[in-house]
């Protein structure tokens, strides 16, 4: 059976699944705080079941909160996007991490960055491979030092005073339970694909009790823009991170707190 939502009940979800305006910045999911009250996805239920009568000016352009939350296309496709999404929240589907840890200036910080995700120094048995946007692993520290040169001389470009950062890194998680090997492949296809404009390396970490993934990249891109993440790419990173999960196989879910199920 096919279902499709009203624009008024995906206005109505696209209010709860969208990320809040004022969402600290550099966070990326994990815990949600305590729900203040519940029935969070009670009333979503309700909302569902009587859609508001709503009319859209502009040939019933989905508003930008909807796309935000579910994606753009088709009615029947951004409807079948949202059902799924409230359904992997009432089932408390795993949510993913996706975190702004750092930011390094200068190429002697950027090349710290690359041995603390690779264990560079650790010994031959405990080194991680450093996956690259060149499709390279590096294991070498001496490429290490190259690449982190390259990146600060690309950032300061013919400007010798500039002081602003050069790279900055990110955490890609998983709860405990997650195949650590088909969380890397996702997370590389998300770099791929997300940084595909500029250069990054990446790392599996498995030495916690949640499989990890350690993402740096250059702060400008290969068109010499920079940028610093907004709440909405984050957003925009938790969503695209989990659907290349899900690719694999695994649940993951990418919701704000206030959209998840109130504790019990």
């Amino acid at each position: 059976m096919s279902l499709n939502l009203s624009p008024g009940t995906l206005d109505t979800m696209a209010g709860i699944f969208a990320p809040a305006k004022k969402q600290r910045l550099g966070s990326g999911g994990g815990s949600p705080p305590p729900a203040k009250q519940g029935g969070t996805m009670l009333r979503l239920a309700v909302a569902s079941m009587f859609p508001k009568a709503t009319s859209r000016p502009g040939g019933g352009r989905q508003p930008y909160a909807t796309k935000q939350a579910f994606g753009a296309g088709a009615q029947g496709a951004v409807s079948r996007r949202a059902i799924a999404t409230m359904d992997r929240t009432a089932r408390r589907v795993p949510e993913v991490l996706v975190r702004i840890t750092g930011r390094q200036h200068g190429s002697g910080h950027v090349l710290a960055n690359f041995a603390y995700i690779s264990r560079l120094g650790h010994g031959t048995d405990k080194q991680l491979a450093l996956y690259t946007s060149d499709e390279e692993v590096l294991r070498d520290g001496r490429a290490m030092q190259e690449l982190a040169q390259d990146w600060q001389e690309w950032e300061m470009g013919d400007d010798a005073r500039r002081k602003g950062a050069t790279s900055l890194s990110m955490i890609l998680s998983m709860p405990s339970g997650t195949d650590p090997e088909r969380l890397k492949a996702a997370a590389l296809d998300f770099a791929r694909e997300e940084f595909a404009n500029r250069s990054w390396v990446a790392s599996l970490h498995i030495d916690r009790d949640h499989p990890h993934v350690h993402l740096t990249f250059a702060r400008r891109d290969h068109d010499g823009r920079r940028f610093h993440p907004t709440r909405d790419d984050l957003f925009r990173y938790r969503q695209r991170f989990a659907q290349k999960l899900r690719d694999r196989g695994i649940e993951a879910n990418a919701t704000p707190a206030k959209a998840r199920v109130d504790p019990a």
